[in-house]
């Protein structure tokens, strides 16, 4: 699930995603909350004209007063309320390998550690070096940017996980460098404590 909090043209929107691939086929407009459907599944809310103490953008981890209000509107019109995030998808993780990309020499395959999982992923930061803790969105997260990641094998070399700049994770402006953050455990969700 994914919180996307902005102004339109109906006043302050908060959008909740559920499955970002999935085209609705059927809403249902209660008040100000709009359910979205997809052959019978829940895929989404849209509640209109909702003031929360959150910043415009996505929304990783609501504050537990704004998911209260959320979760009010829902019952409100009838509809199931939304768990706490359990996972954000982003972890931080540790390189235990970098390797020369034999294809592509100004990448690096590296080998990951996501809390006893072992990921694989090719990068084109160059300040990450072996044992540095790395922060990464895993498949199906929802990024900043509106976009997905989706695991897949490029060239042979699967690539489970995506390395995030600080830009990525809205946490300053460098996009040309990986966020190393070495003071968290590897397999711990970055925004989600």
């Amino acid at each position: 699930m994914r919180l996307f909090y902005q102004n339109s043209q109906e006043g302050k929107t908060l959008y909740v995603v559920f499955v970002p691939n999935d085209i609705p086929d059927k809403v249902a407009k209660v008040g100000n909350v709009v359910k979205l459907e997809k052959g019978g599944a829940l895929v989404g809310y849209n509640l209109f004209n909702i003031e929360l103490d959150e910043a415009m953008g996505m929304v990783v981890n609501p504050k537990e007063a704004s998911l209260a209000k959320v979760n009010e509107e829902l019952s409100k019109a009838g509809f199931a309320p939304l768990d706490a995030p359990k996972d954000s998808l982003y972890h931080v993780v540790k390189v235990v390998k970098k390797e020369e990309h034999p294809l592509d020499e100004r990448s690096s395959i590296l080998t990951l550690d996501d809390g006893g999982k072992t990921l694989s992923t090719v990068t084109r930061y160059q300040n990450i070096s072996e044992g540095d803790k790395i922060v990464v969105a895993l498949d199906l997260c929802q990024k900043f940017d509106g976009t997905l990641f989706n695991k897949k094998v490029v060239r042979n070399i699967p690539i489970e996980a995506e390395v995030c700049s600080p830009a990525d994770l809205r946490l300053g402006e460098e996009g040309r460098a990986a966020y190393i953050e070495n003071n968290l455990q590897e397999g711990q969700d970055f925004f989600i404590k």
